[in-house]
């Protein structure tokens, strides 16, 4: 803007090397911290939309499929909570393809995923039924026992090299407080009570080595939830309330996967 006055040019360069500066020693102070907090960064999360490809999953009353629904969301839930430089959002599918249970819990279990989120919609009889629902992997006694026998008979470190159908057991008291701290952040974000965490057999977050939840974001058979969750604003408030649980969760407990805890 001003050829002619090399003061003004200089003066900006100025400027522009303080702020690359003042960038620079927040980046530094930010990298300290976390290595004096003895967490790796980013956090891992994981996001799973459920169905795709030929899984279609629920039909909704205006003609809309659950498995385009969940991506809809898991790619919100991404965009929201990457913003975070603390977290490295990740999705199992990112387009319209069919993968099997056990491909998704791979995905997670190679990356050393820190949380794993499946995301889904609920189905009902009775047409007046809506909310959520957040499942967490409940264990059979047999699983237990099996576990506490390895736990048992191993070292700490042989702990984690657990059978397949038992790789969520380690993670299962964290992947049912982190779906008690979902659902509380839920019920408050819907300014009502809408029940408990579920606790399943769910075979996909048994597969799961690292806290684990199942959230289903709303009722497809109930017309209001259908309008609703197709709503951008709707679905970043609650995106911006899964955040805000998750990062409650991995700062309160310092979870890291793998065994990355200080």
């Amino acid at each position: 803007m001003f050829p002619d006055r090399p003061e003004i040019v200089a003066r900006h360069r100025r400027r522009g090397a303080g702020a690359y500066r003042y960038s620079l020693f927040l980046l530094l102070l930010w990298l300290s911290a976390s290595l004096l907090m003895g967490q790796r960064y980013p956090w891992i999360v994981v996001m799973d939309p459920g169905h795709g490809g030929d899984d279609y999953g629920i039909r909704a009353g205006q003609g809309s499929f659950e498995k385009d629904i969940n991506l809809l969301v898991a790619r919100d839930f991404q965009h929201i909570l990457s913003a975070d430089p603390a977290l490295d959002v990740l999705l199992t599918r990112e387009n319209d393809r069919e993968l099997s249970l056990r491909e998704r819990a791979i995905q997670a279990n190679n990356l050393s995923a820190d949380l794993f989120i499946s995301v889904h919609c609920a189905f009902s009889n009775r047409r007046v039924d809506r909310g959520f629902i957040v499942y967490f992997f409940q264990p059979e006694e047999s699983q237990l026992s099996s576990f506490h026998e390895l736990r048992s008979t191993g070292s700490h470190q042989d702990v984690r090299l657990v059978p397949w159908d038992l790789a969520q057991l380690p993670a299962a008291p964290a992947s049912r407080d982190l779906a008690t701290r979902l659902q509380n952040a839920l019920n408050r974000m819907h300014g009502k009570y809408s029940g408990s965490p579920v606790g399943e057999q769910l075979e996909l977050l048994s597969k799961v080595a690292c806290p684990a939840v199942l959230i289903e974001c709303c009722f497809l058979t109930n017309s209001e939830d259908e309008r609703q969750i197709m709503d951008p604003f709707y679905r970043r408030r609650f995106a911006e309330a899964v955040r805000d649980s998750i990062m409650d969760f991995l700062t309160t407990h310092q979870y890291s996967a793998s065994g990355r805890q200080p």
